[in-house]
């Protein structure tokens, strides 16, 4: 795999759990399915995809295993091969998946207790600090990082050298002012012409049309690329 014209990290669709909290008293994480807005905004995001595109564009797919980030894969890939209404430039079997657990969402615990003890937990988290705090049964934002830091370590190999490293080193304190970017919503990486590589100055969300490196507004989830 050649060095990325562009890297697109995109937030899950709306699950179930988004919707009411209290499923993950029972459902465990990995099972939570989309809602039908979810699978909407996958469609819709697909869409919003294949604009952003170029025809010659080769597509590798990064999703975690988790139901809602496959479903959202799905959503997305639908409408990006569909050919209504006109002839997709994008066949599906030109199109490469790969499941990637390391991908997966902070580990919040199993079954998730109360709503009263739920919010003891986040309060205390806020006390604490957000990007140490480990969750009981869970894992902290630090730890997190490190997994995906194995990953991105994985895509540098692929890609054949360190072409996004300024990105990666953001401190803790921006960690802690940043917030989750919306469902569906796009971050793109995109590669600098001049030395062909990624830096903070060439992220941006085309959502709020500004440069991430102009915002603290966004925690990079990346979920799917």
């Amino acid at each position: 795999m050649g060095k990325p014209r562009l890297i697109i990290l995109i937030r899950h669709a709306q699950s179930e759990g988004n919707k009411n909290r209290e499923i993950h008293q029972s459902i465990p994480d990995h099972r939570v399915k989309l809602t039908q807005e979810g699978q909407k905004q996958a469609l819709e995001a697909g869409r919003r995809l294949r604009a952003l595109l170029r025809p010659e564009d080769t597509l590798h797919f990064f999703t975690s295993p988790y139901c809602r980030t496959r479903e959202t894969t799905e959503g997305i890939l639908k409408s990006l091969t569909s050919d209504d209404p006109s002839p997709s430039p994008f066949p599906r079997n030109t199109i490469k998946v790969y499941e990637e657990p390391r991908l997966r969402e902070q580990d919040f615990g199993n079954f998730q207790p109360c709503s009263a003890e739920m919010e003891r937990m986040w309060q205390e988290r806020a006390d604490y600090g957000h990007f140490f705090y480990r969750i009981p049964n869970g894992e902290s934002a630090a730890d997190a990082y490190d997994r995906i830091s194995g990953f991105n370590e994985s895509l540098w190999r692929l890609f054949g050298e360190e072409s996004f490293a300024s990105w990666y080193h953001f401190s803790v304190e921006y960690f802690e002012d940043l917030r989750n970017v919306n469902h569906c919503e796009f971050v793109i990486m995109k590669k600098n012409d001049d030395d062909g590589k990624i830096s903070d100055d060439h992220i941006y969300s085309p959502n709020s049309k500004a440069q991430i490196s102009d915002m603290h507004n966004v925690k990079y989830l990346p979920l799917i690329i």
